[in-house]
């Protein structure tokens, strides 16, 4: 029996991506870029839709099939000078007790914030980060990255985060914005001591970052908005041997640094869900 597609509408989303420095922020975004030369089949398709995309997945291109570092995202002195990077995800999913299948389409449009900002700008000028605040708290949609490994950092982080969560909040006050949704989503979970428990990202973080853990959760039982959890991979494994696909370079107490092992073994994971979930609530 041939199945039929069903299309709907398109849903378009503005998204702020945020996370402490060196947590990954940027390699999602390049991995986002070149989505569709992975080996692994999936029933997901991505596309950029915008000149500062494509000038993203030329890079990508380039750093994976190398195997070079991945360079951090710069400092901007004004929040107009970060590009936006427009995606067109088309994600076919089959409807439960049918042979229909339904073409979803999200529009993702993703301002990627330098790690400075999640530290509250403590070393610049504060109406650079009112400014960024005021474009960020307008948005209502953020996908947090963590390095999975950098539970060191919780009760630092948690301050980062708690101080983040309350400026946000008081901006709400004064304006009657909607409620947000915050995607905590743990980064390079490649390696076996993640990998294994990949499927349960909410007790990974209540057991590697409590502290961060509670600050959301109150911040979300106030009722100023929703909280989800994921875990993804930029660089995936070898399913064959469940081995990452990736080396360490550097592990330290802030980050651990990575590169890819075998590019043309290339299937990374988890990057489209939370990006699902912050655009329909709903798990994809």
């Amino acid at each position: 029996m041939k199945e039929k597609l069903n299309n709907q509408p398109s849903i378009n989303e503005h998204i702020r991506l945020i996370g402490p420095r060196a947590s990954g922020k940027t390699s999602y975004l390049l991995a986002l870029s070149i989505w569709n030369q992975q080996k692994s089949k999936t029933p997901i398709v991505i596309y950029n839709t915008c000149v500062d995309g494509q000038r993203l997945s030329v890079a990508a291109e380039k750093i994976l099939s190398q195997g070079l570092e991945f360079t951090k995202t710069e400092f901007k002195n004004g929040i107009d000078e970060i590009p936006f990077y427009s995606f067109k995800i088309s994600i076919i999913k089959k409807k439960l007790l049918s042979f229909k299948k339904v073409n979803l389409s999200l529009d993702v449009n993703i301002r990627n914030y330098p790690g400075e900002f999640f530290d509250g700008f403590s070393n610049y000028n504060s109406s650079i980060y009112e400014d960024y605040l005021t474009d960020f708290t307008y948005a209502g949609k953020y996908l947090f990255l963590i390095d999975g490994a950098s539970q060191a950092m919780d009760t630092a982080n948690s301050e980062s985060l708690k101080k983040l969560l309350g400026d946000i909040t008081e901006f709400w006050r004064n304006n009657q914005f909607k409620k947000w949704r915050f995607a905590f989503a743990l980064s390079k979970c490649e390696f076996p001591d993640v990998y294994v428990d990949r499927g349960d990202p909410r007790g990974i973080v209540a057991r590697r970052f409590p502290k961060m853990q509670k600050v959301l959760e109150t911040w979300a039982a106030q009722g100023y908005g929703e909280v989800e959890y994921f875990t993804t991979s930029t660089f995936g494994v070898f399913e064959e041997y469940l081995e990452p696909n990736s080396i360490i370079l550097q592990r330290g107490k802030w980050e651990t640094i990575t590169v890819i092992k075998n590019p043309s073994e290339w299937k990374p994971f988890g990057l489209v869900e939370p990006l699902y979930w912050l655009c329909t609530g709903k798990h994809l």
